[in-house]
């Protein structure tokens, strides 16, 4: 599991980037494990929480039913080094997500090879920072944009409705979850 650094609830760039940076680790092992343990770590605003823990009760839900794949893994790339500076005072960290699916899927027990023009999707991801004085943290509000490549299911919510925890799920759904 991730360790947060001790420098994430520092109220400055180098505070909320490592914030930032654990919530990425985060996130890699939520898809990796299914377990919420080091996302519950990060105050997340809007829906963002629920939407990680509906990524966890459908990756519970994929292994129960013996549906899985075999080593998914996500990332954030930041777009820039240094954040921006919004009109608000929040600070704004332009990334891109990407989302792995892994080579291969175990489905019903048996073990399938994912097709390569499925296999990793992209989109954009912006983290919005705000520092909460009181509980000395970050608040990170995250938003994505329009896939970019891939056909699967791309973010975190779209992942819990068909794409990353299913591999028996069919294209069609994969392409356009529910949200």
């Amino acid at each position: 599991m991730p360790k947060l650094p001790d420098n994430a609830n520092e109220n400055s760039v180098t505070g909320f980037h490592a914030t930032v940076a654990y919530y990425a680790a985060a996130m890699d092992y939520l898809v990796k494990t299914g377990s919420l343990d080091a996302v519950k770590k990060v105050k997340l605003a809007g829906n963002d929480a629920q939407e990680n823990e509906a990524l966890a009760k459908s990756i519970a839900q994929g292994i129960e039913q013996k549906t899985w794949y075999v080593d998914p893994s996500a990332w954030y790339e930041l777009k820039e080094s240094q954040p921006a500076i919004m009109s608000d005072g929040n600070l704004l960290f332009k990334s891109v997500y990407t989302f792995d699916y892994g080579a291969e899927s175990v489905a019903n027990g048996e073990i399938k090879p994912v097709k390569e023009e499925e296999r990793v999707s992209t989109q954009d991801c912006d983290f919005r920072g705000r520092y909460n004085p009181t509980t000395k943290s970050w608040e990170l509000n995250l938003s994505y944009g329009t896939k970019s490549s891939g056909n699967a299911a791309a973010s975190p919510a779209a992942s819990a409705t068909g794409g990353a925890s299913d591999p028996a799920a069919t294209e069609e759904q994969a392409a356009n979850p529910k949200k």
